[in-house]
């Protein structure tokens, strides 16, 4: 498993300041172009760029003494450190979680769609511009992986369709999921390129890292990191199976 981004992307300012102002510009227009309503009956409606703003203010204003991002363009370019602090909190204060959980996850009518109800941070309305993003900067050589992040198999690459458009054969997992902390569902740095096998159909629930609660042991399990040190952070074990044990026991007469 190898770091997401290579070390000229952290080393390099001007580069690293590129690939978030591009995400940021693309994700603020779609936000600032949807229009919501928190109640139905609500005669006028905002941007959902304004409305996540608000929340987040509300969200900073009852936690102050948690590093929250301000506003909307820095929940996109959360640093791993940063992720990895707030995420802490989230899991030992119930308070904090709780609020988390009613500000993001509350319901919103968008577009004039009444049947339509998503959560402020909504993952999937944004999915095809934060999978575009990934795709224009693939050429720019700021990745050190070419193939899924957990499997080191399948190619997260693209392939062209027509001369102007290409599709992607991968998928972008977040290392937070969203289930477990809903704040991070835009975050730039939660992604992760995996194939699609390993993010739908074989990736456990579990989250093996739930129990840190130093920041730094934490920051340097996020793929995206430039501490990110997988090899050193983790052990593994290996488990006997009891049942195979036990049916070679009883064959081989130990």
């Amino acid at each position: 498993m190898f770091r997401v981004y290579s070390q000229e992307f952290y080393d390099n300012k001007s580069i690293k300041e590129q690939f978030e102002n591009r995400y940021i510009s693309c994700l603020v227009k779609k936000a600032k172009n949807a229009f919501v309503k928190e109640n139905i009956s609500d005669t006028e409606s905002c941007s959902l760029y304004d409305f996540c703003n608000k929340n987040l203010d509300l969200l900073c204003k009852n936690h102050t003494s948690i590093c929250l991002p301000k506003n909307f363009e820095d929940l996109l370019i959360l640093s791993p450190r940063a992720m990895a602090e707030i995420v802490i909190q989230f899991w030992n204060d119930t308070n904090f979680s709780n609020d988390v959980k009613n500000l993001i996850n509350k319901c919103i009518w968008r577009n004039g769609a009444t049947k339509n109800t998503s959560i402020l941070l909504d993952y999937d309305y944004f999915s095809d511009e934060i999978a575009q993003h990934f795709l224009n900067n693939e050429d720019e050589e700021i990745y050190t992986i070419n193939t899924c992040f957990y499997c080191n198999r399948a190619y997260i690459n693209s392939y062209e369709t027509t001369a102007s458009a290409k599709k992607r054969q991968f998928d972008l997992d977040h290392f937070i999921p969203k289930s477990e902390c809903p704040l991070f569902a835009l975050s730039l740095y939660n992604f992760v390129p995996s194939c699609q096998v390993c993010n739908s159909r074989i990736k456990n629930a579990d989250i093996y890292y739930k129990n840190i609660s130093i920041v730094d042991d934490l920051e340097k399990l996020f793929p995206t990191s430039v501490n990110y040190n997988y090899d050193a952070a983790l052990t593994f074990r290996i488990v006997p199976c009891k049942k195979i044990y036990w049916e070679k026991k009883k064959v081989w007469g130990i």
